[in-house]
């Protein structure tokens, strides 16, 4: 009897390889995949980028007439990205799996990103843009014009996505009442004005849900309270029912580790040495 055939993500990919070349790499402020903006143009405050092309006969004429498009696409290759799986779990909306198809993941089978960017400027081989959702390093494979005119189409049906917009506006998909207890508001204020690390766009993803979660990086400690993660930080959850207290802000790393880890090898390391002095 013939063995039973393995699932697809299970083992290699029934395709021959292709040779794609890597043309420039992206340098932005996004280096940490939990403080990188879902979407182009989804950070309430957007840092510029550099897209640098690496020296190639005929690299600049390549990017003649391109100064003249407000927006082009980008394409990327998700080079931390390992393996890729069938199903995810989109970070927006219920705590629902999608075909990865049906989502932005970087989880594909082949790793390819694609970015909607606000070009500002081209000087030589380098193209200064806005609205990036690339971590630093990314290796850029292709830029391609946006055209307004055969590109978009915003009555187009989006599926779930479109379900998730409508609960949004209605105010559904954020069911829970999230409150600062006067420590964790401290905390948050002090981390804001000293160090300009700013916690409170998780008090909008606490308002959608509260629930553990992995890409959300919440999980339920120990003493049956939550936390919540980013980056370096956690913000300790008291949760009942809809409503979601936030007791105090910790710092992700061990007192001893603060203490033995050299300076600047850190996550936000003067931020997190002064909050171990004042906390």
């Amino acid at each position: 009897m013939a063995p039973e055939r393995a699932p697809l993500y299970q083992c290699e990919l029934p395709m021959e390889p292709m040779n794609l070349r890597e043309i420039g790499v992206v340098r932005s402020a996004h280096d940490h995949l939990a403080r990188t903006p879902r979407q182009p143009g989804a950070a309430a405050a957007e840092r510029e980028a550099l897209l640098v092309l690496h020296p190639a006969p005929g690299i600049t004429e390549a990017l003649r007439d391109l100064q003249a498009m407000e927006r082009i696409w980008v394409i990327t290759w998700f080079d931390r990205v390992r393996g890729w799986k069938p199903m995810v779990l989109p970070p927006r909306g219920p705590r629902v799996k999608r075909g990865v198809f049906a989502t932005r993941s970087p989880h594909r089978p082949n790793p390819i990103g694609l970015s909607l960017v606000r070009l500002l400027e081209i000087r030589g081989r380098t193209l200064r843009v806005a609205d990036v959702d690339l971590l630093d390093g990314t290796p850029v494979l292709d830029l391609k014009p946006y055209h307004p005119t055969v590109e978009a189409w915003p009555e187009a049906r989006a599926g779930w996505i479109d379900d998730l917009v409508r609960a949004e506006r209605d105010g559904s998909a954020f069911p829970n009442t999230v409150t600062w207890s006067e420590r964790a508001a401290a905390q948050r204020t002090w981390l804001w004005t000293e160090h300009a690390v700013d916690l409170l766009p998780l008090d909008d993803v606490l308002r959608r849900d509260a629930s553990p979660h992995p890409y959300r990086r919440i999980e339920v400690l120990p003493d049956g309270d939550r936390h919540i993660a980013w980056r370096a930080w956690r913000l300790r959850l008291r949760v009942l029912g809809t409503a979601v207290d936030i007791v105090a802000v910790e710092s992700g790393y061990a007192p001893a580790v603060i203490a033995a880890t050299p300076v600047g090898e850190m996550v936000d390391d003067a931020a997190q040495r002064a909050f171990a002095r004042a906390w």
